[in-house]
Parts: structure tokens; sequence; C-alpha cells
């Protein structure tokens, strides 16, 4: 299950960065079609929006198994060990949590926007694939906290 975690772990990873790099190629050309030739690009505020949506969530499971969210370690320095392991699994516990309401929610927010029939304003994409993939990713991050959080459970390292 670990590896399985961390394989999804590293795709997704791949894929946010795959949509920094569009972001960037589109920031880039639009900012040469201003400056250089007066004809930016119309639709490049709508697509980066787009693509950062993807690459912030498709980089949530990485973070997580990382455990890099932001956490505030002040207790943990001067906790004896077992103390620190119960706070780091409730970290994991609260992580999990977040994730599943943030996975939950984003869903919803999906079949409403499907619902809605909501499209970009200048390409006229449809935007609720975009908000199916942003539910994907965070359900991707909501299995990778599970690991997580069954792995010293189950007899794994911390």
């Amino acid at each position: 299950m670990e590896t399985f975690a961390r394989r999804l772990s590293a795709v997704l990873a791949g894929i946010a960065g795959a949509m920094l790099v569009i972001v960037m190629a589109i920031m880039f050309t639009d900012v040469l079609g201003r400056y250089l030739f007066r004809a930016p690009l119309t639709f490049a505020v709508e697509l980066v929006e787009l693509c950062m949506g993807l690459a912030i969530t498709f980089g949530f499971a990485l973070t997580t198994l990382h455990r890099g969210h932001i956490r505030v370690d002040l207790v943990t320095q001067v906790s004896p060990r077992p103390l620190r392991q119960v706070l780091d699994w409730l970290a994991d516990a609260a992580t999990l949590v977040f994730f599943a309401l943030i996975a939950w929610k984003i869903f919803e927010k999906a079949w409403q926007t499907m619902g809605d029939g909501i499209f970009t304003q200048i390409l006229k994409l449809p935007v609720y694939p975009v908000v199916f993939l942003m539910s994907f990713a965070a359900a991707a991050a909501l299995v990778v906290a599970t690991v997580l959080l069954i792995r010293p459970l189950a007899g794994g390292a911390r």
C-alpha cells in the first residue's frame, strides 16, 4: 500500500509540474505577444487559473507523503518520543479528515459546476472537468494520508 501511495504521489507531482510548465509557457507567450507584437493572449488568465488549480491540488499528495504541510512543532521539540508519536498520529488523523472534507466539497462543486453549465469566458471551455480532476487529486491525498495514518498501526516506521 505504501508503494502505491509513493507512486501515486510521484505521478500526481509530475502532472503538477507539467501544469506549472504550461503556466510558464502561457505567461511567457502572453508577455512576448503583449510587449513585442501588441497582441496579448486574451485567454491567458483563464488558462492560468485552471492550470494553477490543478497544479496546487495535484501537489497535495506528495506534500502529504513528505508531511510537508504547515505545522507548528513547538511542543514536539521538547516532548519525549512516545508523546511525539501520538502527536504525529493525531496530526495525520487531522490531515485525513481535512482531505476527506476537501475532496467531498470539491466533488460536490464539480457536480454543481457541471449542472450549472459553467464555461470559461473567452475559450468557452467547460470548467467541470477541471474541478473533477481537482477532486480526484484531493482524494489521492486522502489515500496518502490514510496510508500514513495506518502505517504505524501496521508496524511500519513513522
